[in-house]
């Protein structure tokens, strides 16, 4: 019976790590989203986007993509495990996130 506490307590922490962790990267894509429109309104009216917020802008998608990329391949990883340990699927029924998405 502990230990199925123990294995709650852990699957909560996770989920509440993991819930934070997605809730901060969508307010951070959000942001980026926003500071990107402005540019664009800036351009319309007129204006012209400084090179630094370009550049930051840049670091802060990169930064982004790695993440994702990162968290993908953990998942599938540690899906990938769990599934044929089961038996239900093998490695290569997963496609790679790029060609899901269609980006090059």
């Amino acid at each position: 019976y502990e230990v199925m506490l123990k294995r709650e307590e852990y699957t909560k922490s996770k989920l509440y790590e993991s819930q934070a962790k997605w809730t901060m990267f969508a307010k951070d894509i959000l942001a980026i989203g926003k500071e990107l429109f402005k540019a664009v309104q800036n351009l319309q009216a007129g204006g012209d986007i400084p090179e630094a917020f370009l550049n930051a802008s840049e670091q802060k998608i990169k930064k982004y993509e790695t993440f994702l990329e990162s968290n993908y391949q953990e998942f599938r990883s540690h899906t990938s495990q769990e599934m044929e340990r089961s038996g239900t699927v093998q490695t290569d029924d997963f496609r790679d996130a790029s060609s899901i998405s269609g980006i090059q």
